[in-house]
């Protein structure tokens, strides 16, 4: 009614604009009911500005992505400013400083930070995948093959929500709330018991009715897909194995056979549903596909070096890059994990634990002068 009798104003010319120079956020105005919206524009590098503090009026700008309002030197007058100071700007002051100096590798990559200075959510390596982290920059659930456009597709919003909940429970052995998909984002279905419902992949919000699968089946919801859901069930094996077992330990704390904090116990289902990239038996650890199938003979005897470092991270790239017939396929440690020293084209480098290269590349007859170069074994 109040929209109906006063109608609302027109928002300023920034966020109708929404270009590199002219920008903003649009949020619901300060009215009844909220049922208008205002503008709050992006202000850019040195740009006036103001902090603000309780009672003040509602700005009408704010400094944009990447930068702060702050005063300078001796003069209490604020203006937009560079952030600095966060893990993630630093990175990039680090890599901008060897690009200058010509030191950064051919394959080596500038840090994305976001518009608070934290880590973006997506980190990526040239011809092979892009992976998720979280705002500290590790590496989180959520992967895909480096593809174009791939940033766009690839936000890792439920894996960030659910790396986080993980963090707080400080335990691996519960039952998700959430199902993401395989890159991060949230599964466009979503199941609470027997009541689900569709959602949006990067919201998570709803974009359906709920739906009791008992009575009416899976397959009644929009977002259903035969491909990647079973009519008769929600949960994948891995999920039906993991709540029988997390209902298990419950049973047997509460008569005092079991500590929650039991390190005996180990996450083997992934945000997604499906297996984790490592499981173990009784004498090995070893790299495991989505179904649960052993990658090659990567693994590692319990209680060995090898075991304990193991990441996987190599052995399931192998496994994308030959689904996908690859040309260039990455050699891995016998573990599964990346090495040390990674050549590729007459070319070698060093690299960390998820295949980014770390140093400047040499040729090959040069390799014994790499920092990481600790003889012919690499891992």
């Amino acid at each position: 009614r109040f929209k109906e009798q006063t109608g609302c104003p027109v928002i300023s010319l920034p966020c109708r604009i929404q270009n590199s120079t002219h920008n903003g956020r649009i949020f619901p105005s300060p009215v009844p009911c909220n049922c208008c919206e205002t503008c709050i524009e992006n202000f850019e590098l040195e740009d006036d500005c103001t902090v603000g503090s309780p009672g003040s009026p509602i700005p009408h700008g704010r400094c944009g992505d990447g930068l702060t309002c702050a005063s300078q030197e001796d003069d209490e007058h604020t203006i937009c400013q560079l952030m600095s100071g966060t893990n993630c700007l630093k990175d990039q002051e680090s890599y901008d400083t060897d690009k200058d100096k010509g030191t950064t590798g051919h394959l080596a990559q500038r840090t994305l930070c976001d518009a608070d200075g934290d880590y973006s959510p997506i980190k990526c390596i040239p011809g092979q995948i892009c992976y998720c982290v979280d705002t500290e920059g590790r590496r989180i659930f959520g992967e895909a093959l480096n593809i174009r456009g791939i940033e766009i597709l690839m936000k890792c919003e439920c894996s960030r929500q659910e790396s986080s909940l993980g963090r707080v429970l400080e335990t691996d052995m519960r039952v998700p709330f959430v199902r993401c998909n395989e890159m991060g984002s949230f599964d466009q279905l979503q199941c609470i018991k027997d009541q689900c419902l569709c959602v949006d992949i990067h919201s998570g919000f709803p974009t359906s009715d709920v739906v009791n699968i008992t009575s009416q089946g899976l397959q009644t919801l929009p977002c259903f897909n035969e491909s990647g859901y079973n009519n008769d069930s929600y949960h994948r094996e891995c999920e039906e194995k993991k709540s029988i077992l997390v209902q298990t330990l419950y049973n047997r704390a509460r008569i005092g056979l079991y500590a929650s904090n039991d390190t005996e116990t180990y996450e083997f289902c992934q945000p997604d549903g499906y297996y984790a990239r490592i499981q173990q038996n009784d004498t090995h650890k070893f790299c495991s596909d989505k179904f649960g199938n052993r990658i090659a003979n990567y693994a590692a005897i319990l209680g060995s070096p090898e075991a304990d470092t193991m990441t996987c991270n190599c052995a399931r790239v192998e496994l994308l890059l030959k689904e996908k017939e690859a040309y260039e396929i990455p050699v891995c440690c016998s573990n599964g994990n990346y090495p040390k020293v990674s050549c590729r084209r007459g070319l070698c480098f060093c690299t960390d634990e998820n295949g980014n290269q770390t140093s400047m590349e040499v040729p090959h007859e040069e390799i014994k002068t790499l920092d990481c170069y600790s003889g012919k074994n690499f891992c």
